[in-house]
């Protein structure tokens, strides 16, 4: 059996697309790993990181896949980094608090301007309800509530109050 030029070619071809597709995500750009967003991230990553190990270890341990000296100098070191991030993070929460006062005020200044906003909706509503309607004197035909003379339809029983055009 014999190959002709033609088909060797288009077989070469064919053999440097696939090993150019196979290639190209060890040849491509490198994405750098994510970054915690803040210090707190880090640590609270850290350990979680620690928690799984010391999980990891002690269940290695009790199926006897590491050897008691090995599993008490692993997790000695394992609590101590532990402990000292939980150090760590406990600082970052004395010097929170400050921010967290700010927050906390802010929240409390949203909260009071957007009652302050619905009280003033309130006061026009009841204004245009209580200057247009009486002055106007309409009223719904089918339910009595106050319309205003721009309305189309009442806004408590739905009742068409013009004929639509």
């Amino acid at each position: 059996m014999t190959f002709g030029i033609g088909t060797l070619l288009i077989g070469l071809a064919l053999l440097v697309v696939v090993v150019a597709l196979v290639m190209m995500p060890l040849l491509g750009p490198k994405t750098p790993p994510a970054q915690p967003a803040s210090r707190r991230d880090a640590l609270e990553a850290e350990r979680a990181a620690i928690v799984r190990s010391i999980r990891d270890l002690d269940f290695d341990y009790r199926t006897h896949k590491v050897n008691e000296a090995d599993y008490q100098a692993l997790r000695l070191g394992l609590v101590q980094r532990g402990t000292d991030i939980l150090r760590e993070l406990d600082a970052l929460e004395e010097a929170a608090p400050a921010s967290a006062q700010e927050a906390a005020q802010d929240r409390d200044d949203d909260a009071a301007l957007d009652a302050e906003i619905e009280a003033a909706v309130a006061r026009l509503r009841q204004s245009a309800f209580s200057v247009a309607a009486p002055r106007a004197g309409m009223v719904c035909p089918a339910c009595g509530s106050p319309v205003l003379p721009t309305d189309r339809f009442c806004a408590k029983c739905g009742y068409a109050l013009r004929p639509q055009t």
